[in-house]
Formats: C-alpha cells, structure tokens, sequence
C-alpha cells in the first residue's frame, strides 16, 4: 500500500466532485460543506460562496452556476486538499472525523476507499510524486457524483436501502 502524505489524506477532493440537488457542489456525497455560484444578491461580491449542508437557509445561490471544472478548481476545495497535504482536518469532513473517532476500529469510510483507489486506480499511480502545490490547484476530475433530485427510489448503492 502507498504511504499516504498525511493522516487526514482522503481520495475523494482529489479525485470527483458531487453535484447536490440544490444546485451545490461538494467533495463527496458525506461532505457537510458546499461551495455554490452567488448571485447577484450576495453580499461579498465574491462569485462563490461556502455554506453548511444542513445549517444555511437562504443562501444567495445560482443553483449550477458553476462549471464541474469551477466548482472542482474553486478555493473551497483547494483548500480542503492544502489541509489534508498538511494534515488537518477539514470542516467539511467532519461527518468522517466523527465516524472514525466512534468506530471501534478507528477506520471509516475514508480509509476503505484510500485503499480501494490507490490500490487500484491507475491514475492514483506516483500521485504523491508530484509536487504538492501542483497537486493542490491541478488535479483532475476523475470521478462525477450526480444528483437529480432527492426522492428516494431505494437502489441507490451508496446507502444499501434497496
């Protein structure tokens, strides 16, 4: 197995980027943060913006006024890959933070899928060979999690209700 840069180290903001129903996006469908598109409304004039999953009523958003590539580019999730380069633990992970911290063995589903993509996805191949700061603001899209809507058809395979 490839020794990892850092104990926080997940696969997922290097590798896909998950479209919400809502029109945000986020690093993997467990991420409690989101980045979306402002709209005219938004207070700081920035063209993005971050916000809590479960937390922010009505946010100044343009639902899917990002690109995959925007969203995927955006500081919002460079920083999230700068802090886990150096070892921290992203706000936006805190769902996987608090899930390894009860699991009796420590591991969660980061753990599985860092196995599973860097033991068997060529592109992960020399990934750590890389300069970080390279690897920070260009790495690729590899991976697209999207969703249409939020009714439940019980066959989704992330969640096993079916």
């Amino acid at each position: 197995m490839v020794d990892l840069p850092s104990k926080t180290w997940c696969a997922f903001p290097w590798m896909q980027i998950v479209t919400h129903n809502n029109g945000t996006y986020g690093p993997c469908c467990r991420a409690l943060e989101y980045v979306a598109a402002a709209n005219d409304d938004a207070s700081d004039g920035m063209n993005t913006l971050v916000g809590d999953m479960f937390e922010d009523e009505e946010q100044p958003i343009e639902p899917y006024g990002l690109t995959i590539e925007e969203a995927y580019a955006s500081p919002f999730m460079q920083n999230i890959r700068d802090q886990m380069m150096k070892g921290e633990k992203p706000t936006a992970c805190r769902f996987c933070w608090e899930q390894e911290r009860i699991d009796l063995n420590g591991k969660g589903r980061r753990h599985g899928s860092n196995d599973l993509y860097l033991g068997t996805h060529p592109a992960f191949k020399g990934i750590f060979d890389k300069d970080p700061t390279d690897l920070i603001a260009n790495s690729m899209v590899r991976s697209l999690d999207l969703k249409f809507t939020n009714k439940c058809n019980l066959t989704c395979l992330m969640c096993s209700s079916g």
